[in-house]
């Protein structure tokens, strides 16, 4: 009657696996002293958080720009505003098609609910405070991060729909840190790597 029952129970167990696999979710399994132990993880909460963190990001970066815009007679960082905005908007709606709501829809500018995001934002807000020289400098080396982060995130990922914004936010990104590069050339400044025209990639 044992043996009956552990036999029920297992191919319980094993269709359970095959249902969780047929949804897209990724199983790994183990056995055990007679059990299996199965951990599965959902691709779209995957997706999710990446796209959350994206948001995140690009919004400091806007935000930052803001801020620089607001203290120096630039007008790239106006355009960077103005890009960083438009790529909020865009990361917002694939977020609402997969159902989530908009990340931290109410809040103010500069204020972050993740430590890591807040401590960069007041980092890059008081290192372009010194001069417009070293807003442009601050924000050049900021997209260079910012754009290792998209690139690790779009080979991370197994989304198409991510892979694309990532890959298209990168693409942005390149154009505004050339844009602050060309800056800091015209000011007589060439403490920043050299960087290719991305229309030249």
């Amino acid at each position: 009657m044992r043996s009956t029952f552990s036999n029920i129970a297992f191919f319980a167990v094993l269709s359970g696996v095959a249902l969780l696999a047929g949804c897209g979710a990724r199983v790994n399994s183990s056995t055990g002293n007679g059990t299996m132990v199965i951990e599965a993880r959902s691709r779209d909460d995957a997706a999710r958080f990446a796209l959350v963190e994206l948001h995140d990001r690009v919004r400091m970066l806007h935000d930052v720009y803001a801020a620089f815009g607001k203290l120096h007679n630039e007008a790239r960082f106006r355009d960077a505003e103005a890009d960083t905005g438009e790529q909020l908007a865009r990361l917002e709606h694939q977020l609402r098609t997969r159902g989530e709501p908009e990340p931290e829809a109410a809040a103010k500018a500069g204020r972050f609910a993740d430590p890591a995001v807040q401590a960069d934002f007041n980092r890059l807000l008081a290192a372009g405070k010194e001069s417009s020289a070293a807003a442009l400098r601050a924000a050049a080396h900021e997209e260079e991060t910012h754009i290792a982060l998209l690139r690790e995130r779009r080979h991370e990922t197994g989304e198409l729909d991510i892979q694309e914004a990532c890959q298209r936010l990168e693409r942005e990104a390149r154009f505004r840190r050339f844009s602050f590069v060309a800056g800091l050339r015209i000011l007589g400044l060439s403490d920043v790597a050299e960087v290719e025209a991305p229309a030249q990639r």
